[in-house]
């Protein structure tokens, strides 16, 4: 009792610390009129964990045999500030060293996101390679950069919730009210 009581209070107070409580009603808008919404969560150095709602038209799904999600497609707009301080400078396109280097850091660039099972799974790995699921990063359109990945990296647990109002056995996106 005294374990569970602890983890309950631990897990509240991480909760609180984060946003969210803030995220949950534009899940549940969503849900209510698209019938599908993505909430990407993620470990934060400063609050434990963020989680971020992926606006309607910015992700594409799919799911497995069993009819879960387990793949998702993000496509969005990043600046060129935001990708040196996520990916560091090194790894981003020519086109985004220059917005930087010229004072242009609020220029937006099209980057992808895809978190999908790791059929390449090494067991025992420590890295990325020995995730359940593998996450890739890449700019889109970037010439200078082909087969350049902004980060892969790999997730134990997929990051995503997915909550759909309701489904057929045919489509990985909500049906219902909306």
């Amino acid at each position: 009792k005294f374990w569970l009581a602890d983890t309950a209070k631990r897990i509240r107070l991480t909760l609180a610390r984060s946003n969210v409580y803030k995220a949950l009603p534009q899940v549940h808008g969503d849900l209510v009129f698209f019938c599908t919404s993505v909430l990407y969560m993620e470990e934060d150095a400063k609050d434990v964990a963020r989680f971020t709602v992926i606006p309607i038209g910015q992700f594409y799904l799919s799911r497995n045999s069993a009819g879960r999600v387990d793949t998702v497609y993000r496509v969005f707009d990043m600046t060129a500030r935001q990708m040196e301080e996520e990916f560091g400078l090194d790894n981003c396109s020519n086109q985004v060293k220059e917005a930087i280097t010229q004072n242009r850091p609020h220029t937006y660039f099209v980057v992808v996101h895809v978190v999908e099972p790791n059929k390449k799974r090494e067991e025992g790995r420590g890295d990325y390679r020995g995730k359940k699921y593998k996450s890739c990063w890449f700019e889109r359109n970037a010439p200078d950069v082909e087969d350049k990945l902004l980060r892969e990296s790999g997730y134990d647990v997929f990051p995503f919730a997915c909550p759909r109002w309701s489904t057929t056995s045919e489509c990985a996106y909500g049906s219902g009210p909306g």
